[in-house]
């Protein structure tokens, strides 16, 4: 198992959501700032990460409650405090985050390409919507987790896990970056696929802290 440094930590945040399974344990601790600012100051955006940190067997309803028993809505703002994932079953911590090291980025091998795209031919690796091109430091953070793109309905929005990356991290979380920005025809796009799988492999190392079936090389 690898360790990873945690947003709350590394955004030294003394307002925190975290939720736990019933038995007690610690799924994801979230800063509220990060989650106020970030574009999407909902419950709905725990929720979706939620399912990214653990497997929720298919068929299976959960809810998240707060200490009195209120069924948190989707709509609503997360206020700091404990909370707990209910369900029927224990669902089992979700396989990564996909880096063998908290410092080292993995090979892009066309498995996990073909696995995100779900497909059996070899995947355009080299597709202009397969990448981004990023600043040499923000291109090293990105591939360390430390930021990354959230996307919803179209947009994506800079989330910061650490506000080291740059000086004026806390000042960009959550800017909104709209499909006119880009200079390039709609397919040429970044794939919203790969952006969803970057980001959940930030948030299994800085939300939940730690990696699951992944053991570093002897």
């Amino acid at each position: 198992m690898v360790t990873y440094d945690l947003a709350v930590n590394l955004w030294r945040s003394s307002e925190i959501v975290v939720v736990r399974d019933s038995g007690g344990r610690n799924i994801g601790l979230f800063p509220v700032a990060f989650i106020r600012d970030g574009g999407d100051d909902s419950w709905g955006y725990i929720f979706s990460v939620l399912t990214m940190l653990v497997d929720i067997p298919e068929g299976i309803s959960w809810s998240v409650k707060n200490d009195y028993g209120n069924i948190m809505s989707e709509g609503s703002s997360p206020v700091a405090g404990a909370y707990t994932m209910e369900m029927s079953v224990t669902a089992p911590f979700s396989h990564g985050p996909e880096y063998f090291s908290a410092f080292q980025a993995p090979n892009p091998h066309g498995s996990i390409y073909q696995r995100i795209l779900r497909i059996d031919h070899d995947p355009p690796q080299f597709d202009v919507s397969f990448g981004l091109l990023l600043r040499d430091d923000l291109h090293h953070a990105f591939d360390r987790l430390d930021w990354s793109f959230y996307y919803k309905d179209g947009i994506m929005y800079t989330h910061f896990f650490d506000l080291s990356v740059l000086p004026d991290a806390r000042q960009l979380q959550g800017k909104p970056i709209s499909p006119e920005t880009f200079r390039s025809l709609p397919e040429e796009y970044p794939d919203p696929r790969f952006l969803l799988w970057h980001y959940s492999q930030c948030v299994k190392a800085h939300i939940r802290g730690f990696s699951v079936g992944m053991n570093p090389p002897a």
